[in-house]
């Protein structure tokens, strides 16, 4: 009777155990599993249908934005930078493209895998469009943080080039008619501000007269403030008399821009960065949802390679690697076995 009760209590034992274990580890595997009927997985298209747009007229936005960006803004940090004014439009069109390309295969590949018949194929382009839009995810991911990191940079590059551009100012006619449109689109004038001119030689020396001089102040007529109804002085700046050809004083009619270009620049740069993030950061969230509900649709499809209206229900997942044949197979596994039977010779 001892040795009965022994084997009895170690049966409730192992029984016990096994019970918790199958618990646990059926917790572990289902938790990023669903139980999806034909109607959710409809339910499932339609949305990413309308994630899908929602994409798509975002990427629309963004290519606009980018040409914008490339006709009003891109030329004047190209002209104090290494062609680093094309970093934000390339950004932004590059990924705008690569979303739609991708929406399009999705949209036409989701609205096949619908068809009731088995189409093993269409699950495999689904699959490589799932690994496709997940390393489009992370490399938007990379463009959005080193977007982010550019917007704390000092800018010293662009101060410098500034500097050098303001000098070749009277050589260069292109670079000329660069600086005279960016002072007059942003109301700048000079790097830090006006009294750089001063000592940069801007003009030419044969139109140079008597009446000018230099240690008195003299800045390109771009420098004019838009703010100033009376005439606009830029030659003799810092004449403090009104013994002039001109009824002037700096203290009581000043005419040109203090506000220095560079600062500007900056400014404005920090701004079309920022909303380049914030562009993307959208476009990231928006195709990480339309990436979990293609996945969905995918390891769902995958189980027949067809969705067919009787069947009450199909295993889904996102994570989950193992695939429906080892779940099953896990399921199998992973049951009690029987309790062996006790031997009669134990009961007398």
């Amino acid at each position: 009777m001892l040795l009965l009760w022994k084997v009895r209590k170690r049966v409730k034992r192992a029984k016990k155990s096994s019970n918790k274990s199958k618990t646990n580890s059926y917790i572990k595997r289902s938790c990023l599993t669903f139980h999806l009927n034909y109607t959710t997985l409809r339910r499932l298209q339609t949305l990413c249908y309308f994630f899908i747009i929602c994409d798509t007229v975002q990427c629309v936005y963004m290519m606009a934005k980018s040409i914008n960006l490339v006709i009003n803004f891109s030329s004047f940090v190209n002209m104090i930078s290494d062609n680093k004014g094309y970093y934000l439009p390339t950004a932004l069109g590059i990924s705008a493209f690569l979303a739609i390309i991708l929406n399009i295969i999705i949209a036409v590949i989701i609205k096949k895998a619908f068809r009731p018949i088995p189409q093993k194929f269409i699950n495999v382009v689904m699959f490589i469009m799932s690994c496709l839009l997940s390393i489009f995810v992370v490399l938007l991911y990379a463009m959005c943080l080193m977007i982010f990191i550019r917007i704390f940079d000092s800018h010293q590059l662009s101060h410098d080039g500034m500097i050098t551009a303001m000098k070749n100012y009277g050589k260069n006619f292109e670079l000329k008619k660069q600086i005279d449109n960016l002072q007059i689109k942003f109301q700048c004038c000079g790097n830090r501000n006006y009294t750089e001119w001063y000592n940069i030689t801007w003009y030419e020396e044969d139109l140079r007269t008597t009446a000018q001089d230099g240690t008195l102040g003299e800045v390109p007529f771009s420098c004019c403030s838009f703010g100033v109804i009376s005439q606009c002085i830029h030659h003799g700046v810092e004449r403090l008399s009104s013994v002039s050809p001109y009824i002037y004083n700096k203290h009581v009619n000043f005419s040109v821009t203090p506000r220095g270009c560079f600062s500007e620049i900056v400014k404005q740069e920090k701004r079309f960065s920022w909303q380049c993030t914030i562009l993307i950061a959208l476009l990231l969230k928006v195709n990480l949802c339309i990436l979990c509900l293609l996945r969905c649709i995918q390891t769902a499809h995958k189980e027949t390679y067809m969705f067919d209206l009787t069947k009450k229900r199909y295993i889904s997942w996102i994570l989950f690697c193992g695939g429906h044949a080892k779940h099953k197979e896990y399921k199998r596994k992973s049951q009690v076995p029987p309790v062996p039977p006790v031997p009669r010779s134990f009961f007398k």
